[in-house]
């Protein structure tokens, strides 16, 4: 019984060291050829947060976490990266987060807001320019601004959407690419209800 197991494991060791031999042999062959995976197989667009210092949670999250305070003003960057060879236009939506039926998070915009229960949505406080041209092998910042008109209570959650078509689309299915970026808003706390 031991015997078969081994001659197995064997047997499965030289058929993993055959193929990892023969895939590393042919990565190194095309290293030497000069070939390079073109830049409209990789994803339109690539981005980046700049995550203030004050950031809630620290700055190794992907996300703004900001504290506002009632008339303040801030603005955060989001650095983008067109790593194709062509022009890219790259659209945004700002949407309120909501919460799906399986109490997940949708920073995309999916459903929409119940307004009978978020009448003051943090959409209306953020704005970012609505297209960015972005050149070949361009990088790029762009500026969220967040302003708050009157106080507020607890959390707002919403989201910079991003969005580009794929470049050099020769088929029939388009491809668009989209990064949500939170954005969540810390207003005053709300008292405890006993």
């Amino acid at each position: 019984m031991r015997i078969k197991r081994w001659r197995c494991l064997l047997a499965i060791g030289v058929v993993l060291g055959v193929t990892l031999g023969l895939s590393s042999g042919a990565a190194q062959a095309a290293k030497h050829k000069g070939m390079k995976i073109p830049a409209e197989s990789k994803a339109t667009f690539m981005i980046m947060p700049e995550l203030p210092q004050d950031n809630i949670g620290g700055n190794h999250l992907g996300y703004f976490n900001l504290r506002m305070k009632t008339g303040q003003e801030r603005s955060v960057r989001v650095q983008i990266y067109n790593p194709t060879s062509e022009t890219l236009n790259i659209y945004r939506q700002i949407k309120d987060a909501t919460t799906r039926e399986n109490a997940s998070v949708d920073y995309y915009g999916n459903m929409l807001p119940n307004r009978k229960l978020l009448t003051d949505p943090g959409s209306q406080y953020v704005s970012v320019d609505k297209k960015i041209v972005l050149p070949a092998g361009a990088t790029k910042w762009i500026t969220i601004k967040v302003r708050t008109k009157h106080p507020f209570r607890g959390v707002k959650a919403t989201a910079v959407n991003l969005s580009s078509m794929q470049a050099n689309q020769k088929s029939a299915v388009k491809n668009i690419y989209r990064y949500a970026i939170g954005v969540v808003l810390t207003g005053e706390k709300i008292g405890k209800i006993h």
